[in-house]
C-alpha cells in the first residue's frame, strides 16, 4: 500500500538484511517480507541502521549524488527544497530518503 519510491527503498533494505545478516530469520510469503518490527524505524537498532545505509547506497550512490549537487549547484537560483526534489526525482526515491542521504553525506545540514 506504500507510494513506489517507498517500496523500492524496503525492498533496497530488506536485500541489505539478507546480504549484511546471515542467519537472521526470513519469513515470507507470496507478496511480502517479514522482517519489520518494533525497532525497524527508529533507527536504533545496528541491524536496521546498517540495512537503511545499505539500501541509501544502492539506490543513491554516493558520488553520484555528490555529482548531482555539485550540477545543481551551477543554478545560482536553486534552493535546498529544490536539491532534495531534483535528486529525489533522478534517483527515484522519497524526499524524505533523499534529506537522509545528504545529511549522512554531511552535504546538508540536519533539520
Amino acid at each position: 500500500a506504500h507510494a513506489e519510491r517507498r517500496r523500492r527503498f524496503t525492498v533496497a533494505h530488506e536485500i541489505g538484511h539478507f546480504v549484511l545478516h546471515k542467519g537472521r530469520p526470513l519469513v515470507m510469503d507470496h507478496v511480502r517480507v517479514n522482517l519489520r518490527d518494533a525497532n525497524s524505524s527508529t533507527a536504533t537498532d545496528v541491524e536496521e541502521i546498517q540495512a537503511n545505509a545499505f539500501a541509501a547506497e544502492i539506490l543513491m550512490p554516493a558520488d553520484q549524488v555528490v555529482d548531482g549537487v555539485r550540477q545543481l549547484l551551477e543554478d545560482p537560483d536553486v534552493t535546498d527544497a529544490g536539491i532534495v526534489s531534483s535528486l529525489a526525482d533522478a534517483f527515484v526515491v522519497s524526499e524524505q530518503a533523499m534529506e537522509f542521504r545528504l545529511v549522512n553525506l554531511g552535504l546538508r545540514r540536519q533539520v
